[in-house]
């Protein structure tokens, strides 16, 4: 509660007139609300007239409502959904329907942000995107366009075979994850791997693994046993589950280009 109020306080700070939902903080053993009131809520936001729809918080309770979701209030009026971790099975639907999203911090994690994540989210609002960061690992060097999906690993996974899993066909797919031992993580591109996912896309961003019990060359090394020889891979992309979040459009064209600096730019 008191990580939202901070998260919300530093929205309205920077404009942002926020209505909040009316089952936000009615309770459950383990989830804001029941279910049925979670569901309620989210659907009233997408059927709605806001610009804006910014998810609370994470954790994995999006997957037991998101298939009771009616998508045709929210196909008269889209909007851009902000959000990440469990968010990434409502980004990546979002994406396979033809509309936009921003995978970003939730108001939960808003206050422990750095300026820099939550200016860059603010930029993406007004039309324009681009970020640089270093690779010192890579390998090779080139240039390419294309739309962005995945988002956490470990959801990424779990939608494998279910209405919400991405169309990773010439895709730019990122991943990040948090607080998984070395060989879940193995284990969860492993499946990746043996579905396809990395024929099938255009490149692989990595971003940070919070709590990996590895260095960050292993890390690299273990993508790449996963990958074919000629697929673009770049690593230290800063987003994730830290106090660096920085935010990804999803759902529309972005020129990426790798090499010991790589940047993403575009529109949204």
């Amino acid at each position: 509660m008191q990580k939202f109020d901070l998260g919300l306080s530093r929205l309205k700070s920077h404009g942002f007139d926020c209505v909040l939902g009316e089952y936000l903080f009615s309770g459950d053993d383990y989830f804001s609300a029941p279910d049925e009131q979670r569901l309620l809520d989210l659907q009233k936001a997408l059927d709605g007239t806001e610009d804006l729809i910014w998810m609370a918080r994470g954790g994995y309770g999006l997957g037991r409502i998101i298939d009771g979701l009616n998508w045709d209030g929210y196909s008269a009026n889209p909007k851009l959904v902000v959000g990440f971790s469990d968010i990434s099975l409502l980004l990546n639907e979002l994406s396979s329907k033809g509309f936009k999203s921003i995978h970003g911090p939730m108001v939960q994690s808003v206050d422990q942000l750095d300026e820099k994540s939550l200016s860059l989210v603010k930029d993406i609002l007004n039309g324009q995107y681009e970020l640089s960061w270093e690779d010192p690992g890579s390998i090779g060097e080139g240039s390419m366009d294309g739309s962005v999906v995945g988002g956490n690993l470990s959801l990424i996974v779990n939608s494998i075979g279910t209405p919400s899993e991405p169309n990773w066909d010439n895709k730019i797919v990122f991943i990040e994850e948090v607080d998984e031992p070395f060989h879940k993580v193995d284990r969860m591109l492993n499946q990746l791997q043996r579905n396809g996912v990395f024929k099938r896309c255009s490149a692989l961003i990595i971003g940070e693994f919070s709590g990996l019990k590895m260095v960050e060359s292993r890390l690299g090394l273990l993508v790449r046993e996963k990958v074919p020889s000629d697929l673009p891979v770049a690593l230290n992309f800063p987003a994730g589950h830290g106090k660096t979040n920085l935010p990804v459009p999803f759902g529309t064209s972005l020129n990426f280009q790798w090499g010991k600096t790589c940047k993403l730019k575009g529109f949204l």
